[in-house]
């Protein structure tokens, strides 16, 4: 389940950024390596660490696509006020 999710949220990625996808890529992959550690670190110190999954991996690719969405239209909603103010 969470293998077709990380493919539809990466869809959505793409349908997004649109020509910009291929540029963010490294920032998708820092984001996924960071969320990967976040969630290992706080899992051994809770004693919840268990082998690392092709599932889990997955659940953090979409987590990662989805954080990077907000933060693109986000950013995209303070460029449209800038020009309107300009």
């Amino acid at each position: 389940m969470h293998f077709i999710g990380s493919i539809l949220w990466f869809l959505v990625y793409l349908l997004n950024h649109e020509e910009k996808s291929i540029e963010r890529l490294p920032f998708l992959a820092a984001l996924t390596l960071a969320i990967s550690l976040i969630f290992t670190f706080f899992s051994k110190i809770f004693n919840l660490f268990h082998a690392y999954t092709v599932e889990d991996f997955c659940a953090y690719f979409a987590l990662a696509c989805i954080i990077d969405n907000f933060i693109f239209i986000y950013q995209n909603k303070n460029k449209e006020k800038e020009n309107k103010v300009k």
